[in-house]
């Protein structure tokens, strides 16, 4: 059977079937850079050679990196390579699983990929490593986790790390199954020939459906995150892995124009499960129940999806509510800072305050400006009656004066000018009138400004409490790490891990690992590096620490000499360690290097990270 796998979606679904342990028959995986390579793969006779198997075909980046995440290390496939994946009941870790680089006609040492797949069938699985029959299992509690591992210490006073290969198939983030302070179960893998101990979760990545299905029958109302947006309705995921259809028809019990208008990615609603069937779950807004169910997708760990702050209205908004920090487990900044994980909210909150204060002050301004203005139309009506009413006296006194033949005229004339005056007042009190009306409407909206501000600091007080809180107990906890790892064994501990994560146990057999020497201005440099990031220094230092740095063009490993100038000899301690260095980055004047000593025994100490022209060490 030929499968073509261009997306996280289809990479997904292949790791869930190289760990299912019912399978059969072996499976090919070729992994090619794009698709004008993959159209030279001669697909249908590498199916000929697999009747029962299946044969994959991985296009780009965009499919190898998340089967990467997905795999245990050094069981995956890119570039331009193929794998052979043998059935197991125990896993993919008890036999080899054989890889060959292609060239770039696609062949393998001068010859087909064809041939390669026959011999390696011919040859059969072979053993990797012994595995005890019965391995050990114990309670363990989580003791600090992020995106990409957890730390947890072990029923028998250990601390064990679980990197995201410990969860194999699972394509999610620690954080979305663990929370610190949670027990769980592991299993313990005593370390064997060319194989480190290891600690894996009881947890298997492929029931999350059946798990499902157990916990929440049809008609039962969920959690679910919008992960999708589409004509026809959202994708709503509900356990990873598992994802359901919320219709359009089914989003509201009126019609529903656009769905964007009632939904956006990334919110937490509460769905009912109208259904399920063999592709996907169909899901509906209509008719949920008040108390939504948290399905589990570990045996005894917490629901995917925490209760959020407050009542979760069906087909609303709600947050997810705030777990325990999560730090990094190599946290080697010594500065102390508050991690809080609302910055976005609370920043939200201090533009609102500032914005607040500034719509006050402008509708004070503009109030004040009013007030001007009405008492200027004011003064300015009292003076107006003042002159009216004095020409209408002087005009009677001429008229009184006047002769009787020009005392009509003079009497209508006056007559005129006093109804003109009362058309002037009655405009001027008009103007009086609505001028009051808009100072009450500033006046309201300065009020309400008032209102929102103050609320708006009270949110912000609470969320700085909060803050400070969880700052507090982050440094309990980095504190209580400390206790059981100092910084220089968690060094060497994340150097180690990046060694097993970047070689196959042959290289792992010819490069062997040699605890390194941490020098004394080692963690002095690390924690002033800019730049660079912590898993390009631990892979850098992997490299060097067993030896195979040498063969790392890129990383340009040469003898560290007293000065730049040419014939300059190479540094040499007293006790006969001499002095190397190594690139992190490159194209730069202000490029990083790894200073290092090799002692007489063979063993690296790792003594400094400084600038292309520093030859200090």
């Amino acid at each position: 059977m030929l499968t073509s796998v261009e997306d996280a979606a289809a990479a997904g679904r292949l790791a869930e079937q190289l760990f299912d342990g019912s399978r059969c028959a072996p499976t090919l995986g070729v992994a090619v850079p794009d698709a004008s390579l993959a159209e030279q793969v001669d697909t249908g006779a590498l199916a000929e050679l697999l009747p029962g198997g299946q044969v994959c075909l991985l296009v780009g980046r965009e499919a190898t990196w998340p089967l990467k995440r997905g795999l245990p290390p050094g069981l995956d496939v890119y570039g331009r390579a193929a794998r052979l994946w043998w059935p197991s009941p125990g896993g993919l870790t008890l036999i080899e699983h054989p890889r060959c680089l292609l060239d770039v006609r696609l062949e393998v040492e001068g010859g087909p990929l064809t041939s390669w797949v026959e011999a390696q069938l011919a040859r059969g699985p072979q053993a990797a490593a012994v595995v005890p029959t019965h391995e050990p299992e114990q309670q363990a509690v989580v003791l600090e986790v992020d995106e990409g591992h957890a730390v947890v210490r072990l029923s028998d006073g250990g601390v064990a790390h679980l990197p995201a290969g410990a969860f194999p198939g699972a394509g999610t983030a620690a954080t979305r199954l663990l929370r610190v302070a949670q027990t769980l179960r592991v299993r313990v893998t005593p370390p064997g020939p060319g194989r480190p101990s290891a600690v894996t979760p009881l947890w298997s990545p492929g029931d999350a459906r059946a798990r499902l299905e157990a916990q929440c029958p049809a008609g039962s109302t969920v959690r679910g995150r919008v992960v999708s947006l589409r004509n026809h309705g959202a994708l709503v995921s509900l356990l990873p892995g598992v994802v359901g259809l919320l219709h359009v028809s089914e989003v509201a019990s009126g019609w529903v124009r656009h769905v964007e208008d009632h939904l956006a990615r990334g919110a937490v609603i509460a769905v009912r499960i109208c259904s399920y069937d063999q592709e996907r779950v169909a899901l509906s807004l209509v008719d949920t129940a008040e108390e939504p169910l948290a399905p589990s997708v570990l045996p005894d760990g917490p629901p995917w999806l925490p209760k959020a702050d407050g009542p979760l209205i069906p087909g609303g908004f709600a947050p997810l509510a705030t777990e325990l920090p999560a730090g990094r487990v190599f946290d080697d900044d010594p500065v102390e800072r508050p991690q809080v994980p609302a910055g976005d909210e609370l920043r939200l909150l201090r533009d609102a305050v500032h914005e607040g204060r500034e719509v006050r002050e402008d509708l004070a301004r503009v109030a004040e400006s009013h007030e001007q203005h009405l008492a200027g139309l004011r003064a300015e009506a009292r003076q107006l009656l003042r002159d009216l009413e004095q020409d209408l006296a002087d005009a009677r006194e001429r008229v009184v004066t006047t002769m009787s033949g020009g005392a009509s005229a003079l009497v209508g004339s006056a007559e005129e000018a006093l109804e003109l005056a009362r058309n002037e007042v009655n405009r001027l009190r008009r103007e009086l009138r609505t001028l009051a009306e808009a100072h009450a409407t500033v006046s309201a909206r300065a009020h309400a400004a008032d209102s929102r501000a103050e609320r708006a600091e009270r949110v912000s007080e609470e969320q700085r409490r909060r803050a400070d809180l969880h700052a507090r107990t982050a440094a309990s906890l980095r504190t209580e790490l400390s206790r059981y790892a100092p910084e220089s064994q968690r060094l060497v501990d994340a150097i180690r891990a990046s060694w097993v994560r970047t070689t196959t146990p042959a290289d792992r057999e010819r490069y062997g690992w040699r605890d390194p020497v941490i020098g004394s201005a080692f963690l002095e440099s690390l924690h002033s590096v800019e730049g660079v990031s912590m898993e390009r220094v631990y892979d850098v230092c992997a490299e060097v620490v067993c030896g195979r740095a040498q063969q790392r063009h890129g990383l340009a490993v040469h003898p560290l000499r007293a000065t730049d100038a040419s014939g300059s000899p190479q540094k040499i301690r007293d006790d006969g360690a001499l002095a190397f260095r190594a690139s992190l980055q490159s194209r730069t004047s202000a490029a990083r290097r790894l200073h290092y000593w090799v002692l007489t025994d063979g063993r690296v100490e790792l003594a400094k990270i400084g600038y292309h022209d520093d030859f200090t060490i």
